[in-house]
Protein backbone atom coordinates (compact mmCIF):
# COMPACT_ATOMS: atom_id res chain seq x y z
CA UNK A 1 0.00 0.00 0.00
CA UNK A 2 2.56 2.19 0.15
CA UNK A 3 3.06 2.67 3.34
CA UNK A 4 6.71 4.09 4.88
CA UNK A 5 8.34 4.53 8.25
CA UNK A 6 6.70 7.16 10.20
CA UNK A 7 3.53 7.09 8.18
CA UNK A 8 0.16 7.19 9.97
CA UNK A 9 -2.25 3.94 9.64
CA UNK A 10 -5.70 3.97 11.13
CA UNK A 11 -7.34 1.38 11.58
CA UNK A 12 -11.11 1.29 12.41
CA UNK A 13 -12.48 -2.27 13.66
CA UNK A 14 -14.27 -3.37 16.30
CA UNK A 15 -12.45 -6.10 18.60
CA UNK A 16 -10.80 -8.80 16.52
CA UNK A 17 -7.92 -11.00 15.88
CA UNK A 18 -7.45 -8.80 12.31
CA UNK A 19 -7.04 -6.13 14.77
CA UNK A 20 -4.12 -7.59 16.34
CA UNK A 21 -2.89 -9.14 13.53
CA UNK A 22 -2.98 -5.15 11.38
CA UNK A 23 -1.86 -3.88 14.78
CA UNK A 24 1.91 -5.43 15.01
CA UNK A 25 1.91 -5.61 11.06
CA UNK A 26 2.11 -1.71 10.72
CA UNK A 27 4.19 -1.64 14.04
CA UNK A 28 7.24 -3.88 12.80
CA UNK A 29 7.37 -1.60 9.39
CA UNK A 30 7.73 1.42 11.03
CA UNK A 31 4.09 3.13 10.48
CA UNK A 32 2.50 4.89 13.25
CA UNK A 33 -0.55 3.18 14.50
CA UNK A 34 -4.04 5.09 14.68
CA UNK A 35 -6.17 3.28 16.04
CA UNK A 36 -10.28 4.75 15.60
CA UNK A 37 -12.90 4.83 17.48
CA UNK A 38 -15.54 1.97 16.39
CA UNK A 39 -18.18 4.39 17.79
CA UNK A 40 -17.57 7.43 16.01
CA UNK A 41 -19.93 9.51 14.12
CA UNK A 42 -19.00 10.35 10.29
CA UNK A 43 -17.90 14.60 11.09
CA UNK A 44 -15.33 12.52 14.02
CA UNK A 45 -13.97 10.19 11.35
CA UNK A 46 -13.69 12.55 9.07
CA UNK A 47 -11.92 14.74 11.21
CA UNK A 48 -9.36 12.22 13.06
CA UNK A 49 -8.83 11.04 9.04
CA UNK A 50 -7.74 14.78 8.07
CA UNK A 51 -5.95 15.55 11.65
CA UNK A 52 -4.03 12.72 11.72
CA UNK A 53 -3.10 12.72 8.20
CA UNK A 54 -3.64 9.26 7.79
CA UNK A 55 -2.12 7.99 4.29
CA UNK A 56 -3.66 4.00 4.76
CA UNK A 57 -7.46 3.34 6.89
CA UNK A 58 -7.99 -0.57 7.28
CA UNK A 59 -11.10 -1.22 8.50
CA UNK A 60 -13.37 -4.51 7.75
CA UNK A 61 -16.94 -5.21 6.53
CA UNK A 62 -18.26 -7.39 9.55
CA UNK A 63 -20.92 -5.54 11.07
CA UNK A 64 -20.53 -5.48 15.06
CA UNK A 65 -22.77 -3.78 17.55
CA UNK A 66 -25.10 -2.30 14.09
CA UNK A 67 -22.02 -0.24 12.96
CA UNK A 68 -21.29 -0.73 9.34
CA UNK A 69 -17.87 0.62 9.04
CA UNK A 70 -18.72 1.39 5.01
CA UNK A 71 -21.42 3.22 5.22
CA UNK A 72 -19.70 5.51 8.17
CA UNK A 73 -16.65 5.99 5.92
CA UNK A 74 -19.14 7.04 3.07
CA UNK A 75 -20.65 9.18 4.85
CA UNK A 76 -17.43 10.93 6.49
CA UNK A 77 -15.53 10.93 2.77
CA UNK A 78 -18.43 12.10 0.48
CA UNK A 79 -16.04 11.65 -2.56
CA UNK A 80 -14.57 7.88 -1.47
CA UNK A 81 -17.71 6.37 -3.63
CA UNK A 82 -16.32 8.15 -7.09
CA UNK A 83 -12.95 7.42 -6.63
CA UNK A 84 -11.57 5.82 -9.89
CA UNK A 85 -8.47 4.64 -8.70
CA UNK A 86 -9.01 2.88 -4.73
CA UNK A 87 -5.47 3.06 -4.57
CA UNK A 88 -4.55 6.46 -5.31
CA UNK A 89 -7.56 8.11 -3.69
CA UNK A 90 -7.95 11.84 -3.80
CA UNK A 91 -10.63 12.88 -1.36
CA UNK A 92 -11.09 16.25 -0.10
CA UNK A 93 -11.72 16.03 3.39
CA UNK A 94 -8.17 13.73 3.65
CA UNK A 95 -5.86 14.94 1.42
CA UNK A 96 -2.97 12.30 2.49
CA UNK A 97 -5.53 9.32 2.54
CA UNK A 98 -3.91 7.17 -0.38
CA UNK A 99 -6.03 4.46 0.07
CA UNK A 100 -8.10 2.62 2.23
CA UNK A 101 -8.44 -1.39 2.65
CA UNK A 102 -11.77 -3.53 3.73
CA UNK A 103 -10.69 -6.58 5.19
CA UNK A 104 -13.57 -9.26 4.57
CA UNK A 105 -15.67 -10.32 1.62
CA UNK A 106 -17.20 -7.03 0.01
CA UNK A 107 -15.42 -4.95 -2.43
CA UNK A 108 -17.10 -1.34 -1.92
CA UNK A 109 -16.45 1.35 -4.37
CA UNK A 110 -13.43 3.31 -3.23
CA UNK A 111 -11.80 0.53 -0.98
CA UNK A 112 -9.06 -1.88 -2.21
CA UNK A 113 -10.59 -4.89 -1.29
CA UNK A 114 -8.99 -8.06 1.10
CA UNK A 115 -7.83 -10.02 -2.31
CA UNK A 116 -6.15 -7.27 -3.75
CA UNK A 117 -4.14 -5.74 -0.13
CA UNK A 118 -3.09 -9.83 0.24
CA UNK A 119 -1.60 -10.75 -3.68
CA UNK A 120 0.26 -7.03 -2.83
CA UNK A 121 1.26 -8.45 0.25
CA UNK A 122 2.75 -11.36 -2.10
CA UNK A 123 5.13 -9.16 -3.86
CA UNK A 124 7.06 -7.77 -1.01
CA UNK A 125 9.96 -10.45 -0.13
CA UNK A 126 11.00 -11.44 3.05
CA UNK A 127 14.36 -9.40 3.14
CA UNK A 128 12.16 -5.96 2.65
CA UNK A 129 10.11 -6.39 5.64
CA UNK A 130 13.03 -7.88 7.38
CA UNK A 131 15.18 -4.47 6.16
CA UNK A 132 11.63 -2.68 7.32
CA UNK A 133 11.82 -3.82 10.93
CA UNK A 134 15.39 -3.28 11.55
CA UNK A 135 14.60 0.17 10.97
CA UNK A 136 12.30 0.67 13.70
CA UNK A 137 14.21 2.70 16.71
CA UNK A 138 12.00 2.29 20.21
CA UNK A 139 11.59 5.93 20.61
CA UNK A 140 9.85 5.97 17.30
CA UNK A 141 6.39 6.97 17.70
CA UNK A 142 4.58 4.00 17.30
CA UNK A 143 1.05 4.97 18.23
CA UNK A 144 -0.99 8.09 17.97
CA UNK A 145 -3.95 7.78 20.58
CA UNK A 146 -7.07 9.65 20.08
CA UNK A 147 -8.42 11.32 23.36
CA UNK A 148 -12.00 11.55 23.83
CA UNK A 149 -12.77 15.52 22.99
CA UNK A 150 -15.75 15.52 25.29
CA UNK A 151 -14.85 19.29 25.18
CA UNK A 152 -13.64 20.17 21.91
CA UNK A 153 -11.84 17.99 18.91
CA UNK A 154 -9.91 15.00 19.97
CA UNK A 155 -6.36 15.42 20.27
CA UNK A 156 -3.87 13.40 19.33
CA UNK A 157 -1.52 11.90 21.76
CA UNK A 158 1.76 10.37 20.24
CA UNK A 159 3.38 7.76 21.73
CA UNK A 160 6.85 5.91 21.20
CA UNK A 161 7.51 2.22 20.81
CA UNK A 162 9.65 1.86 24.28
CA UNK A 163 6.51 3.51 25.80
CA UNK A 164 4.29 0.63 25.07
CA UNK A 165 6.97 -1.38 25.92
CA UNK A 166 7.31 -0.03 29.01
CA UNK A 167 3.95 0.25 30.23
CA UNK A 168 3.15 -3.35 29.31
CA UNK A 169 6.74 -4.17 31.31
CA UNK A 170 4.87 -2.13 34.67
CA UNK A 171 1.64 -3.39 34.24
CA UNK A 172 2.89 -7.15 34.36
CA UNK A 173 5.03 -6.32 37.58
CA UNK A 174 2.70 -4.11 39.75
CA UNK A 175 -0.63 -4.85 38.39
CA UNK A 176 -1.09 -8.03 37.18
CA UNK A 177 1.92 -9.58 39.18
Amino acid sequence: MGVKPRDPVGILMHTCPDFVEIFFAAALCGAVIVPINARYRAAELGYVLENGDIVTLITTDAIAEQVSFVDRLHAALPDLESQADARRLQVSRAPKLRNVVMIGESAPPGFVPQREFDASAQTVDEASVHRARLGVRVRDVGLMLYTSGTTANPKGCLITHEAQVRNSIALGRHRYG
